[in-house]
């Protein structure tokens, strides 16, 4: 089961892509079987080409674990909403203070 995108705590918008990685896999056999063991989905286009060196098949696929999200100022999706949330909470705090006049 994949997690949801994270929630902008301003606007309340969805942020973040995906945290993927790059794996590159290579087995013996001259078919084009691809071998099935990894952990989470494949987000990517997979490549299999023949390796020149050696003979062995070779595959280069984009894997996401299903959880990892990057992207966006956490918890806000933009710096906008980061400092518009900032502005606010700066102004409710100092409306909220009696004014001290020095005399």
């Amino acid at each position: 089961m994949t997690s949801p995108r994270p929630v902008c705590v301003h606007c309340g918008k969805p942020y973040g892509r995906h945290a993927t990685t790059d794996e590159v896999v290579r087995w013996d056999t001259p078919t084009k079987e691809v071998p099935t063991v990894y952990k989470g989905e494949i987000t990517g286009t997979m490549t299999i080409t023949v390796s020149a060196d050696d003979g062995r098949m070779v595959m280069y696929r984009t894997v996401w674990d299903g959880e990892s999200w990057v992207g966006g100022y956490e918890p806000f999706c933009k710096l906008r909403c980061a400092l518009d949330y900032a502005r606010r909470a700066y102004a409710r705090a100092t409306a909220a203070r009696p004014r001290v006049v020095a005399k």
